[in-house]
């Protein structure tokens, strides 16, 4: 297993909605940049309403379907929903 880059965090977001989604699994060099990956695959969260884990890898997040479902948290991009590895996966820059 490849070790995490020391200056990256992975985030678990959950937005202020109650009907959706779940949240979401994010690697990111700051929250900001966190945001800005969500963002750039479309999903738009407000960031004062949003309840943001720091350090969170996926089984931790409490939902054992988000481990199982996850892509890897351990570079940079979305992780959950997956959307960190294959074809046009974000976090390239």
């Amino acid at each position: 297993m490849s070790r995490r880059c020391p200056l990256l965090v992975s985030y678990w977001i959950k937005g202020a909605n109650d009907r959706g989604p779940l949240g979401f699994g994010v690697t990111a060099w700051s929250i900001g940049d966190a945001f800005a990956l969500l963002e750039e695959r479309g999903f738009k969260i407000d960031l004062e309403k949003a309840l943001v884990r720091p350090n969170v890898q996926p089984h931790e997040v409490g939902h054992s379907f988000v481990a199982m479902n996850s892509g890897p948290a351990y570079f940079r991009g979305v992780w959950f929903p997956c959307l960190n590895i294959g074809w046009g996966a974000s976090g390239q820059r």
